[in-house]
């Protein structure tokens, strides 16, 4: 019987004993009986935004997993975001179905509600991450219990080297099942810039709606004199960012700067991503910024590509 036919009909057999992998994960050769899932978390009103609870940790062995939900009586709000990533940094929403309704997770993004228990299924063939991420605190005196099973699946094939003298040539090819908007050469990109010469941050990609925005790459050149520019890109609501939201607590990018010279303008030049997938997607209902500090002179020009979607 297929995985989806019988996972709406599962009991949630939350703390049992039964044969597990690392990260309370089925394992090769676990009874195949039923599929039985394994407490990963308990989320309430003083857990942290951001907090994860990580599902799969480095490994491919799986095709598809199970998380479920049980929400107490008291719970008036919170909401998690399902989340996965290739090089186990660049994070971004993956598809999740709730299998007892029959129906797509809006945006990906599970609202938690009171007195519900939910199972939600997810497409991992080809990731090597997979993890929970509450993206809205949760309200209430309730708590929420995750638990989670996988099933496994084949190991994809990332990058075939063909090793001879000099120079090697490599042969990349998509990962199955992915959703990476950057990755998809059917997908049009879309082009944000700015030229920016003051102190101050400046909306690069403005929020619309619930969508997300995945950056493919960036473009950056810094040019001063005397004292030198930096720059570093941040997420959040609003605007221009004014409510830190999404990527590390609003922080996406580390801060870069172009060293100060008395006699010339002296220019550093960034290209950011461009890695052929996702550098890193900002959450759902964020926009992308520039919070830069200036010198003499200045001039930040700054070339975002990407995807909102």
């Amino acid at each position: 019987m297929k995985l989806h036919h019988y996972l709406a009909c599962l009991i949630l057999l939350v703390g049992s004993s039964f044969g597990q992998g690392a990260g309370g994960r089925i394992a090769a050769g676990a009874p195949s009986a039923g599929l039985q899932l394994s407490p990963l978390a308990v989320w309430t009103s003083s857990t942290p935004l951001n907090a994860v609870a990580l599902v799969i940790n480095n490994s491919f062995s799986f095709g598809s997993c199970s998380v479920s939900l049980v929400q107490t009586t008291t719970i008036t709000g919170g909401a998690a975001s399902w989340e996965t990533t290739i090089d186990g940094v660049n994070w971004f929403t993956i598809g999740a179905i709730d299998a007892i309704a029959g129906a797509t997770v809006p945006n990906n993004i599970v609202t938690f509600q009171a007195s519900t228990n939910r199972l939600i299924q997810s497409d991992v063939t080809g990731y090597s991450f997979f993890r929970i991420r509450l993206s809205t605190v949760i309200t209430g005196t309730g708590s929420v219990t995750i638990s989670s099973a996988c099933q496994s699946g084949g190991s994809p094939s990332l990058t075939t080297v063909y090793q001879s003298p000099a120079p090697w040539i490599t042969q990349e090819t998509n990962i199955a099942g992915t959703t990476d908007p950057c990755q998809n050469a059917q997908v049009l990109k879309s082009h944000f810039f700015a030229n920016i010469t003051t102190a101050t941050t400046t909306a690069l990609v403005t929020p619309s709606g619930a969508l997300n925005f995945y950056v493919c790459g960036i473009d950056v050149q810094l040019d001063s004199t005397t004292t030198g520019d930096t720059i570093k890109f941040v997420s959040g609501t609003g605007t221009a960012c004014a409510t830190p939201a999404g990527c590390n607590a609003g922080t996406c990018t580390a801060t870069y700067s172009n060293a100060a010279s008395t006699t010339v303008t002296t220019s550093l030049n960034l290209k950011l991503g461009f890695g052929g997938q996702t550098y890193f997607a900002v959450g759902s209902g964020n926009g992308l910024c520039a919070t830069t500090t200036v010198g003499s002179t200045p001039t930040i020009a700054v070339d975002v590509t990407g995807v909102q979607q």
